[in-house]
């Protein structure tokens, strides 16, 4: 099966989730740790942020699948800003959040968690999405220039990226051993 069909097979899938009960209180209770751990987030400048609250957006992905996790990757950027604003609010920044969940989905959703799948979720979004989507909305509501952000942005990611990487990894090794037998 190609990659797209299997991609609209899992959107399709992961959209039914939403009827469980255990789907909807699973993401509640992600979502809430989310915001939780977005209070403990370094604020390097008024664009470039450092924390860990998109881990269980991650989570969510691998548990319930693309659609859930951009759904809930949408939602988490708005209660974030909501309880800690920094900035001012944007729906590019939200956009952001949502494709950063739907590529969780994308890439972990039914599948045993492994190095490579979380290694190529990681790349894909830092490069899509907080390379080239968050800097052009920064450039967009900031007046910044794309290219004179880059650089540092690039540096950032590139040195968290490993952090990243190693977080997710281990707890979705933790979620796979307590998840319900029918995940992946």
């Amino acid at each position: 099966m190609s990659f797209f069909k299997q991609m609209a097979l899992d959107f399709a899938q992961s959209r039914k989730e939403l009827k469980n009960v255990r789907t909807l209180t699973g993401t509640a209770f992600l979502l809430a740790l989310s915001v939780v751990l977005s209070l403990f987030t370094w604020v390097v400048n008024s664009y470039m942020k450092i924390g860990f609250s998109t881990l269980p957006i991650g989570v969510i992905g691998y548990l319930y699948g693309p659609f859930v996790s951009g759904l809930a990757g949408g939602l988490g950027d708005i209660l974030r800003f909501i309880v800690r604003p920094t900035g001012q609010y944007f729906p590019g920044f939200t956009l952001d959040s949502m494709i950063n969940g739907a590529l969780c989905g994308i890439f972990l959703y039914k599948r045993k968690p492994s190095l490579k799948n979380v290694t190529l979720y990681q790349v894909v979004s830092l490069i899509l999405v907080s390379t080239i989507l968050h800097n052009f909305w920064v450039s967009v509501v900031y007046g910044a220039a794309w290219y004179a952000i880059l650089p540092a942005s690039i540096i950032k990611n590139v040195l968290k990226l490993p952090i990243d990487i190693a977080l997710l990894y281990g707890l979705l090794k933790i979620f796979h051993k307590i998840a319900p037998s029918d995940k992946a």
